[in-house]
């Protein structure tokens, strides 16, 4: 028995008798597919007005209504709480089928008697439409303000069915919601024309509905007997290791007409016993859903397990056999000197023994080994270089266009090309790509204020104040940064970490910024967000006895 879900929220079909007038077939029409028929009275047309939630269109309170509001409730006694939806289903060639839906006993008030409300819908050929058309039209009967007020003309604009909120202080009402049902022109008692509203209490959560699965009836009673279940999937998880090692039984729901799902467990696979059943009672049993047992008192050893669906008259067929081996362990909270830990392979071994291997290899690792316990190894170290000549270089580019009243051009400072950059390419995943970077040696001029709040110039021997960056993608262009700092002219050299850095290809960065303050000059300011900032520009090579320019020194690392 499939189970799925409409394309169309609404659909219509079924065959129209032209001897009825054509206003009441267009209401039925309105009727099966959730909407109210409207004549627009100023373009002179028919229309409607999808009876979903809407936000409101117009708002009234004493500025524009005329005279009393007129309030009047439903009795408890005439509240619906039962409907009854009759329609021709599509599965049975048009048979006529029935929705049935009741209010629940949290939603009615105290002694509520029943109150069956009937609706049919003549063109509506879908079970799961009609349960939603009558739900909606049974929770809006039970919304039992109805408000009554004169306005102007203008509000004959308004169509019915459309969503407005009323203010009053006597009824305490502020920006409350109402959904117009009749819009009336009317001659005001001094001659001038008005508008009499009535409208109907509105709330958007009755229109909120989940997914409702719909069942295809090939029989032409309609009628779904107990006994057809198809059979549940099941599996089996283990948890051994633990403070509470326990199985899990996860089944599938079945379809069909279910009761409760049980869980049969046995040792040998072929003598089971009946261990659990999880009733609708327990949790809402949703076919194609699934529910999971959990046994933390099972034995060890060889596990099978089935499920199947019931109901009260019968039982279903039994799913496949899951089975696996159990081995339960348990491992408190508190370690002692005979607590046991188990290495990868799942072998036990004994803390109080492996404590003298473990500071020797602890000891061989803290001298420089990285084999020991196989708990670190650095699987190469590798030093890349940008020469000092192709730094000065690059440099340059980026600072080219600086002037003293506006600082570097971001145009050149943000291109790759003019970046310093080295690039590298891994074919495994790393624990931690670890960079010390360390810059060239250069001259370079630089702009500072001084206490006069005049600018100078200045020239110096020393690394540059570099933005730095470890990105990653196939292009440097079209990189992306994942870890990033700076180095400041008082520092010529930086540290940046990658964790957990997967294979790919990588390039180290590095372009120019602007450095803060020295400590013996006022900066130069060029205005709000800008204060504190000195310029390095037109960099040269200081010449033999240089660094080695830009230097990378990159550790790739892996945990054992």
């Amino acid at each position: 028995m499939p189970s799925s879900t409409l394309a169309q929220k609404y659909k219509i079909n079924g065959v129209v008798n032209t001897e009825n007038p054509v206003l009441q077939n267009l209401e039925e029409l309105a009727i099966s597919s959730g909407c109210f028929i409207t004549y627009d009275t100023q373009q002179g047309k028919w229309g409607v007005v999808i009876n979903t939630a809407a936000s409101s269109v117009a708002s009234f309170d004493d500025t524009n209504i005329i005279g009393p509001i007129n309030i009047t409730t439903t009795s408890m006694f005439d509240l619906y709480n039962q409907i009854e939806v009759e329609y021709p289903l599509l599965d049975t060639l048009d048979k006529t089928d029935y929705v049935r839906i009741n209010t629940s006993n949290a939603e009615r008030s105290i002694n509520e008697p029943d109150n069956l409300m009937k609706m049919t819908l003549n063109y509506c050929t879908e079970p799961v439409q009609a349960y939603l058309l009558g739900n909606i039209q049974l929770n809006q009967s039970r919304l039992d303000k109805v408000a009554v007020f004169e306005t102007d003309y203008s509000a004959l604009a308004l169509n019915a069915g459309e969503v407005i909120t009323i203010t009053n202080d006597l009824y305490q009402f502020t920006n409350k919601t109402f959904r117009i049902i009749t819009i009336k022109e009317i001659d005001g008692s001094d001659g001038d024309l008005r508008s009499e509203i009535t409208a109907l209490e509105y709330d958007a959560a009755i229109y909120d509905n989940t997914t409702i699965p719909r069942s295809v009836r090939t029989d032409l009673t309609g009628i779904q007997t107990l006994g057809a279940m198809t059979a549940p999937t099941v599996s089996i998880t283990k948890t051994e290791a633990s403070a509470r090692p326990f199985i899990s039984v996860i089944s599938s729901v079945p379809n069909g007409v279910i009761e409760g799902v049980e869980c049969w467990i046995s040792s040998d696979g072929t003598n089971y016993n009946l261990r659990e059943t999880i009733k609708n009672a327990d949790t809402t049993l949703t076919s194609g859903g699934s529910v999971t047992f959990e046994f933390d008192d099972q034995p060890a050893g060889n596990v099978y397990a089935k499920t199947r669906g019931t109901n009260y008259s019968v039982a279903g067929p039994f799913s496949n056999v899951a089975t696996t081996v159990y081995a339960p362990q348990q491992i408190t909270n508190a370690i002692g000197n005979n607590t046991s830990v188990l290495n990868s392979s799942g072998a036990t071994l004994s803390l109080l023994l492996a404590v003298p291997s473990l500071l020797k290899a602890l000891d061989t690792f803290m001298n420089g080994s990285t084999t020991a316990l196989n708990s670190v190894a650095k699987t190469q170290r590798v030093v890349y270089t940008v020469s000092n000549a192709d730094c000065v270089t690059k440099l340059n580019a980026m600072t080219a266009g600086y002037t003293l009243a506006s600082g570097y051009n971001n145009t050149n400072v943000l291109t790759p090309a003019n970046w310093i950059s080295v690039n590298f390419t891994t074919t495994t995943a790393f624990d931690i790509i670890s960079i010390d970077l360390q810059t060239p040696l250069v001259n370079s001029e630089y702009d500072y204020e001084d206490q006069s709040s005049i600018a100078q110039t200045g020239s110096l021997t020393s690394q540059p104040t570099l933005g730095i960056g470890l990105l990653t993608g196939n292009t440097l262009a079209t990189a992306t940064e994942v870890i990033g700092s700076t180095i400041d002219w008082t520092n010529n050299f930086s540290k940046i970490s990658y964790a957990n850095a997967p294979a790919g290809n990588y390039f180290i960065m590095a372009y120019t910024i602007p450095t803060y303050a020295l400590n013996m000059n006022y900066p130069r300011s060029l205005g709000a967000g800008d204060e504190s900032k000195i310029f390095q520009y037109n960099f040269s090579s200081p010449g033999a006895g240089t660094p080695a320019g830009f230097a990378a020194t990159v550790d790739f690392v892996k945990y054992g």
